[in-house]
């Protein structure tokens, strides 16, 4: 019993140290990488975006002259942006313009990330936007995928912006905790909230959550979740088949028509 004990208590306190590692899977900067993520679509212009904290971000914007609408993207927990310029590009496509960010730590980007950090980072995006884009507040569709939904709720409870899209989007950190080491109590230990499904309660603008019914790695209740809390107006669209990774590349006109919908909304 007292090693178990033991044991139970080297992993909680592990969790202290290593939370942040456990948690977010960045990917650093390869010029290769970046050079040939960009295909066919629009030339993505490089951005660097200081924070107040002293950290510096680097973006790729996307423009469409016919845009009405800039999407602030925000992308899920592995990799870089580099791996996101195939749907950014789709995105333009709607027609819109496209911010895709890279978090501190990730890719270009300096810093480590962590959840103070990521909500610091996605300010100061929408500012960039606001600022030097010279776009519309009403005009910012914040995008959040997984992880990226975090950043997304976050920002949309602290400005104003157009409309907010969740896809694939966990109910929070403490939920996923529970889902991820089962029996262990870990979730009472996790110092990271990212409580969407609290946040997501006073978010008046549209709102879409998309999410796959097979989603291996979030299921689709936590989905329904922040669906059912969030007010009115809202949409959902719910798909079957994919996974969590591989929804964009499976059911992306889907996707599109979904977005489009919420784009096109007149209250």
């Amino acid at each position: 019993m007292r090693g178990a004990l033991f044991g139970l208590g080297f992993v909680f306190l592990g969790m202290a140290f290593f939370e942040e590692s456990l948690i977010f899977f960045p990917s650093g900067y390869n010029p290769d990488e970046y050079k040939y993520a960009v295909t066919d679509g629009p030339k993505p212009e490089d951005v660097f975006i200081e924070t107040p904290d002293g950290e510096t971000l680097h973006a790729w914007f996307l423009a469409n002259k016919e845009a009405e609408k800039t999407f602030l993207f925000f992308h899920g927990n592995a990799g870089n942006l580099a791996g996101r310029y195939d749907w950014a590009a789709l995105l333009t496509s709607l027609p819109a313009n496209v911010l895709l960010l890279d978090y501190r730590g990730y890719g270009r980007s300096t810093g480590k990330p962590n959840e103070k950090g990521i909500y610091i980072d996605a300010r100061s995006a929408y500012d960039y936007l606001i600022t030097n884009k010279g776009v519309k507040a009403e005009d910012v569709v914040v995008y959040g995928k997984s992880l990226g939904g975090a950043a997304a709720c976050e920002l949309a409870t602290q400005v104003e912006i157009g409309a907010l899209i969740l896809q694939s989007t966990f109910s929070s950190a403490k939920e996923m905790a529970k889902l991820m080491f089962g029996f262990l109590p870990v979730h009472y230990f996790v110092s990271t909230k990212f409580a969407n499904n609290e946040k997501i309660k006073s978010i008046k603008v549209p709102k879409l959550i998309m999410h796959s019914k097979d989603d291996e790695m979030i299921p689709v209740s936590m989905a329904e979740e922040l669906y059912e809390n969030a007010p009115e107006p809202k949409v959902k669209a719910f798909f079957e088949g994919p996974g969590h990774n591989d929804l964009i590349w499976r059911k992306p006109k889907e996707l599109l028509r979904a977005i489009k919908s919420v784009l096109e909304f007149k209250e």
